[in-house]
């Protein structure tokens, strides 16, 4: 399952940390942590990757609330590439994870569901709200994200 969901993980990882090499791999393994700790509550009512996805942003809301921080924005370093989907350092998913981070915890977890390929009935269930909301929230944020890249510029 971990390698499965591995790409969901990290993408989690990148939203909620402050892309520091230390507390991403600090977070990943806290999800990692929650998962193993809690997969024998998983009862198959829904898919493998969002129980994963719920579990991941729990666990990463859990320790910014904690530590009361919010995400800072550095660089990500050019050896952390490796383990995300994409095989190139990208500057386009750099500058895109840089306007995620300003956006409020309501919105990473849309935009993190977003970005794990979730369908639009599977980011409803996850979120529970209906479907047609969430199709206006992901109108919403990439209007959000627009908006904040052009004044950005």
């Amino acid at each position: 399952m971990l390698s499965r969901c591995e790409g969901l993980i990290y993408r989690v990882c990148l939203i909620y940390a402050n892309r520091s090499r230390e507390s991403m791999e600090d977070l990943y393994q806290e999800i990692v942590c929650n998962l193993w700790n809690g997969y024998q509550g998983f009862r198959d009512e829904s898919k493998e990757s969002t129980w994963v996805w719920q579990v991941a942003v729990n666990t990463a809301v859990s320790i910014l609330r904690h530590e009361q921080a919010m995400p800072q924005m550095v660089e990500i370093p050019e050896e952390f590439y490796d383990t995300l989907a994409e095989d190139q350092p990208n500057e386009l998913m750099e500058r895109l994870y840089e306007l995620i981070d300003m956006l409020d915890e309501e919105e990473h977890r849309l935009v993190s569901l977003y970005l794990s390929d979730a369908t639009t009935a599977e980011m409803a269930a996850a979120l529970n709200c209906p479907l047609r909301t969430v199709e206006r929230r992901i109108n919403r944020l990439k209007r959000r994200l627009k908006e904040l890249n052009e004044k950005e510029v």
